[in-house]
């Protein structure tokens, strides 16, 4: 008994600690102690220039570099001379309406085919020989015309003559806005020249600064562009790298943690441990429900042995008692005994002892330990694709280095083309020589068109003198020095009109010949990129024979057919560097994001595996001992509760007590001492039946209480002991059927992610440098500066709107010089006037009224008198008709 105490003191102790545990596991709602939680680390990865990835590694990119920015100047001011311009190269264009066929013109000259020479001569150049002749013949005859004008005049022709008719005449007025129209005109263009020799000038101040500001940008876009593909190459691919690698790192969340999940969906793993603890509770109470029951088995055997002592006593004692009397006393003393049999209560010990080991075992614990494997799983999956994650993160980088490797022709594309310093040296040196000369040339210019300023101002003079300073009724012969200064003017400005005009038209005829031709055989195909393709564009130019220039320049490849016109017309429209220089022709684009060629990442991942065949929940020994502990609960219930209901002894003591005093009160006299020991005996078993009996009779009854009890709560434990056995080794067994496939499963769905982080990579490089790298704008921004802006703009429209508001000015001299001729003669003071007669003359038609006399020099008689001899002389004529 003392033993059996013993052993439930601990028992007990280890139960408590056990349900400590359970209520603790219940209370949290984890799966165990040793349960550990995993989290991807870091959630976010974030880099320096704005690349973000999230936790499902969905990247956000960063915006590409700016770079440097531009300077080129595209701003273009016109000093209101566009109509100007516009006019003069409409001019051109009337006088050549077709564009040269420079290929064309180029054959037949090489070839000397003189027919198809003067053929092209006569489609392109005979109007410019048209115009050159006009000028030519302009230069000829002006001096001559002039001359001429001077003779005459000093033969009294050509307005010479110092008399007027008609000094009233409205064409005064006329002639006067004639010349006022002319002077405007003449006023404009000698504006205009004057502006266009200002704009000349300063153009050639500009010239540099355009030409280096432009070169400085091709140098900038060029470095532009190399660091917006550095950064998509390196900084990009660095940054997805980092991302694969923090997936990479964290295979045990990406991988093991789905696979434990999927594993206990699918195994019930967590419910069968679950299941091993709560069995683990019920094995603990249980066996102290045995213990208990065990102690009072055996104390009701002592007591039942006990009991039965005391009746065999009283037993021999009475049947001592009886034979002395002899037949006197006769009594049945056989039913004086107890009537069950505590040898038939089987012993439970070695039941005890097997719920003793289980209890030992501390199941929840081996249950716990199996948990903590089973949670370990993501450390497992880690552990054993480590050189698997180390091989991918290794061919990574070599992948990273083939890319810098294979961006290198790209990335050294500015010190190939740095030979920008040389040509802006060149530029200089040019311009200073320009520069030399510039005054020379500019006060020239200045000078001639000052002549065209002084005819504006004579006219100015004469015009506002005459027109101020003479009245309409003034006589002829009186009019005022003021108005005859204004006719004086007048005069001048044709005599210098006259000695000037053919100078003037050489200037023009030159500038004509040289803007002319650049504008219209230069710049208009420039502009609509004709040029390009028949000199510089192709194998077919005529320059260009053998393959592309800028293929061979930027590219290294001269048979890349790289145009001129091409990378205009991609630039105007910003396209990307690697569009419009076709630079995937020096690098091929899918070739180098073809991450797939270099890791397989695909091969890789599958490689990923996982042995689940050594992860035990129960080991072997546990198992025997819950089979044990099977066989422990085999007791014979229906037994013990059969011999428990027995009643304590066969016959009740009262009563046979009862039968002891009827005897000894039968006894005769002389059995004195007999019917003495007889009342003793009967008080003595009334006394074992109120007490020891009575005592037995209880623990009979608790005893079966117990066993019912116990029978009652172990009736379900075989059940569920062989249920839980069978759940573990369910679990087990698709432990290691199913594990291995799942690791396969989420080894592809990590696999994808992987991929598609670096495939994120490959569209985004792919898209931005299609699309984004090295926006071209610049470049059309610097051709359209130096050549639409500083060459065609201002220098060729300069040079063209100098020589075409010269030439109009020298076009207007011609009706100016017959305007000023004629109006002077209404501003001048004539020496002669003539007279005015009215009515008709001779010949039957109306005399104007003014008649050639010297009336300037006649009194006022004699002027009457010839008067009325001019009349006298008339009438007879009349009446001789």
């Amino acid at each position: 008994m003392a033993s059996l105490y013993r052993q439930k003191e601990p028992s007990y102790l280890g139960h408590i600690q056990v349900l400590y545990v359970y209520v603790l596991l219940c209370l949290l709602n984890i799966p165990g102690v040793y349960s550990k939680t995993y989290v991807l680390t870091p959630q976010v990865v974030n880099d320096t220039h704005g690349n973000q990835a999230d936790q499902d590694s969905k990247i956000t990119w960063a915006k590409l570099p700016v770079g440097d920015p531009y300077l080129t100047d595209t701003s273009y001011n016109d000093n209101g001379l566009q109509g100007l311009f516009d006019m003069a190269r409409g001019f051109t264009s009337v006088i050549q309406p077709k564009d040269i066929n420079y290929k064309e013109a180029y054959n037949a000259f090489q070839k000397f085919e003189l027919s198809k020479i003067q053929s092209l001569l006569l489609d392109y150049q005979i109007g410019w020989a048209i115009c050159f002749v006009i000028g030519f013949l302009f230069c000829l005859i002006m001096p001559f015309v002039g001359c001429c004008f001077c003779c005459c005049r000093l033969c009294g022709n050509c307005g010479g003559r110092m008399i007027q008719k008609n000094p009233k005449s409205p064409k005064r007025h006329v002639f006067s806005v004639a010349v006022f129209v002319c002077l405007s005109i003449l006023l404009s263009g000698a504006i205009c020249s004057y502006v266009n020799n200002g704009r000349f000038l300063s153009t050639l101040d500009e010239v540099n600064s355009r030409v280096n500001t432009s070169l400085g940008d091709i140098n900038r876009f060029l470095n532009n562009t190399v660091n917006q593909i550095k950064f998509v190459a390196e900084k990009d691919f660095g940054f997805t790298k980092e991302v694969i690698k923090r997936d990479l790192d964290n295979i045990d969340v990406l991988v093991g943690v789905p696979v434990r999940q999927q594993l206990d969906e699918s195994s019930n793993i967590s419910k069968a441990i679950d299941g091993i603890i709560g069995l683990d509770s019920d094995i603990n109470k249980l066996s102290e429900k045995v213990v208990a029951t065990n102690k009072s088995l055996n104390n009701l055997k002592d007591a039942s042995l006990a009991l039965a002592k005391v009746l065999q006593e009283e037993t021999n004692k009475i049947n001592k008692t009886l034979t002395t009397c002899s037949t006197a006393c006769t009594l049945d003393i056989s039913e004086l005994k107890i009537d069950f049999n505590f040898d038939r209560l089987d012993d439970i010990t070695s039941n005890i002892e097997s719920m003793s080991n289980v209890k030992s075992q501390n199941i929840t614990a081996l249950a716990l330990e199996g948990k903590k494997e089973f949670d370990q799983i993501p450390d497992r999956v880690k552990n054993e694709t480590n050189s698997i994650v180390n091989d991918i993160k290794d061919k990574l980088d070599d992948f990273d280095k083939e890319i810098k490797n294979k961006l290198k022709q790209v990335t050294d594309l500015p010190q190939k083309t740095s030979g920008t310093a040389g040509v802006e040296q060149d530029v200089q040196d040019l311009t200073d020589i320009v520069l030399k000369y510039d005054n020379y040339v500019s006060n020239s210019l200045l000078g001639l068109t000052s002549i065209v300023f002084l005819v504006v101002l004579l006219m100015i003079l004469g015009l506002g003198c005459g027109c101020l300073f003479s009245k309409a009724d003034n006589e002829p012969t009186h009019r005022s020095s003021a108005s005859t200064w204004g006719a004086r003017f007048l005069l001048a400005a044709v005599g210098f009109m006259f000695i000037f005009s053919w100078l003037l038209m050489i200037l023009v005829m030159l500038m004509f010949i040289v803007g002319g031709q650049l504008e219209r055989n230069v710049c208009q195909p420039i502009r609509d990129r004709s040029l390009f393709n028949q000199f510089l564009d192709g194998p077919n130019g005529i320059i260009t024979k053998n393959g592309y220039p800028l293929g061979e320049l930027l590219l290294q490849n001269k048979s890349i057919d790289l145009t001129f016109d091409g990378i205009l017309r991609d630039c105007s429209q910003n396209k990307a560097a690697y569009s419009a220089v076709k630079l995937g022709s020096l690098f091929n684009l899918n070739e180098i994001t073809d991450y797939k060629k270099e890791i397989n990442l695909t091969a890789q991942i599958a490689k990923i595996q996982t042995d689940f065949s050594d992860v035990k929940i129960l080991t072997n020994d546990t198992r025997k001992q819950l089979k044990d502990f099977l066989n422990g609960l085999n007791i014979n219930f229906s037994s013990l509760i059969s011999e428990l209901e027995k009643n304590t002894t066969k016959v009740s003591l009262t009563s046979f007590a009862m039968k002891l005093y009827n005897l000894s009160s039968s006894l005769p006299p002389f059995l004195t001492n007999v019917a003495r020991e007889l009342n003793a005996s009967a008080a003595n078993l009334t006394y074992i039946e109120d007490n020891e009996v009575k005592a037995v009779a209880i623990a009979q009854k608790a005893l079966a209480t117990s066993i019912r009890e116990l029978e009652s709560e172990s009736a379900n434990i075989p059940k569920t002991v062989k249920e839980t056995i069978q759940k573990v080794e369910t679990a087990e067994s698709k432990l290691k059927q199913n594990g291995p496939g799942l690791v396969k499963t989420e080894a592809q769905n990590y696999g994808k992610r992987i991929i598609n982080s670096a495939d994120q990579f490959v569209t985004k490089a792919n898209s931005s440098i299609q699309n984004d790298v090295g926006k071209c704008k610049p470049i059309s921004d610097i051709w359209e500066s130096l050549v639409d802006i500083l060459l065609c703009s201002q220098i060729i429209d300069t040079i063209n709107g100098f020589w075409f508001s010269l030439g109009m000015c020298l076009f207007f001299f011609i009706p100016s010089i017959i305007f000023n001729v004629k109006l002077s003669k209404y501003f001048r003071r004539m020496d002669e006037e003539e007279v005015y007669e009215g009515g008709n003359n001779d010949k039957g038609e109306y005399n104007d009224g003014y008649q050639d006399t010297e009336m300037s020099h006649m009194s006022q008689n004699d002027r009457q008198s010839s008067v009325y001899t001019s009349l006298s002389h008339r009438g007879n004529k009349v009446g001789q008709s």
